[in-house]
């Protein structure tokens, strides 16, 4: 099957969307599929390269010469400047299947299956939509009206959503899954301790996600400093990535931290690359995830696929994947004296941190792997594709 990805941010940079993107394109072109992405041009990649058997990558950059060109107008040049690449790319390519990665390509999308007769998968990383100007009716265009031939939730919460604006038999449940060998136990405490200047005597807490409000690390941060006046000695690690973060949350997350004097104890990371969260997860004592909302905590299932003794909110996207109390610690969202009592706990108990790394990681593979992911996909993709051919034929 040929299969056109088409995504608006894509690896190296961090993120749901983007490690999704990653994670499922190497799934299926595992399986023998050949993939296609398009996405946005980089400055550290040539406009078109080959990642591996059965995969191109191609990053669009014509639409950024023409959008300043002083015969075009901007408006339509922000509405329809990438038409002229990716019509290119879909009648050379050919696919069977167009995949689009976020909201902003459902339109896109929807030409390329209209001018080639390629069936439209639509996924959706978008955290709450419905909550930015013109969100809700966004959803309702992009759902219902445009209609692609299927949706991929991959969790309960985005196929929640879907129901409300898609017909129910097109919206189909694929847990996002990982690369539990990749994201495995790796020997890396004392690196990660020489990387960040962090004593040997002190322990070390980590915490991934973008750098928004909704991650929830300005509790963390509160319950960090509580924990070091009660003379516990650790340091803690903030790696996030500021593509689509917000500077002025990551401003208040650096006040707070000098106005409670914890800074020097604390290390924010916004350089690390997916290929080096294993390495960093697997070299902390504990692994937070504070977020107040998620579709899916894609950090949690990593970091217990590391083995990793994880402390969690007790939100929907984490719920969904912690599904007893043999597998992470839930904490309620908000609550920096949850965060304290939680991590004191575990801090006193390296038994206790040992069996919730084991236990979570025999979880995650029965549950959130790549394979499954990926298995899952193409079942869908091959219906879905062979549905157009039967309708070509009659």
């Amino acid at each position: 099957m040929r299969i056109l990805f088409l995504t608006s941010t894509f690896h190296p940079k961090i993120g749901g969307a983007e490690t999704y993107g990653l994670n499922i394109t190497r799934g299926l072109a595992a399986l023998g599929h050949t993939i296609e992405i398009v996405t946005d041009s980089v400055t550290t990649e040539s406009a078109s390269t080959v990642c591996g058997p059965n995969v191109t990558l191609r990053r669009l950059y014509r639409y950024r010469e023409t959008f300043d060109a002083p015969d075009r107008v901007r408006w339509e040049e922000m509405a329809f400047g990438l038409r002229p690449e990716l019509a290119e790319i879909a009648h050379s390519f050919k696919p069977d299947v167009v995949i689009s990665n976020s909201l902003d390509l459902c339109v896109l999308a929807k030409l390329i299956s209209l001018e080639i007769g390629a069936r439209w998968v639509a996924t959706f990383h978008e955290q709450a939509p419905e909550r930015d100007p013109l969100g809700d009716a966004t959803l309702r265009v992009s759902y219902g009206i445009l209609q692609p031939d299927a949706v991929i939730a991959g969790s309960q919460f985005y196929l929640e959503r879907a129901h409300r604006f898609a017909p129910r038999n097109r919206c189909h449940l694929i847990y996002h899954g990982i690369d539990t060998d990749m994201f495995r136990p790796l020997n890396t405490s004392q690196e990660v301790r020489e990387r960040y200047g962090i004593a040997s005597t002190k322990a070390v807490v980590v915490s991934l996600g973008r750098f928004k409000a909704r991650k929830g690390f300005v509790h963390l941060i509160r319950a960090f400093a509580a924990l070091l006046r009660s003379g516990r000695s650790l340091t803690l690690v903030i790696a996030g990535s500021l593509n689509s973060a917000s500077e002025a949350y990551f401003t208040e997350m650096s006040t707070l931290a000098g106005n409670l004097d914890v800074a020097e104890h604390i290390r924010f990371e916004n350089s690390i690359t997916h290929e080096r969260v294993p390495w960093l997860l697997s070299g902390s004592d504990i692994v937070v995830q504070a977020s107040l909302e998620e579709g899916l905590g894609l950090s949690v299932i990593e970091a217990m696929s590391c083995e990793r003794p994880v402390v969690a909110t007790r939100i929907p996207g984490h719920t969904e994947i912690i599904h007893d109390d043999n597998h992470a610690v839930l904490v309620e969202p908000g609550s920096a004296n949850e965060l304290v009592r939680a991590l004191a706990t575990l801090l006193d108990n390296s038994g206790r941190r040992r069996d919730l790394g084991e236990k979570a990681r025999v979880h995650i593979i029965q549950h959130f792997s790549l394979g499954a992911m990926a298995a899952g996909t193409a079942r869908l993709l091959g219906t879905i594709a062979a549905d157009r051919a039967s309708h070509a034929r009659q």
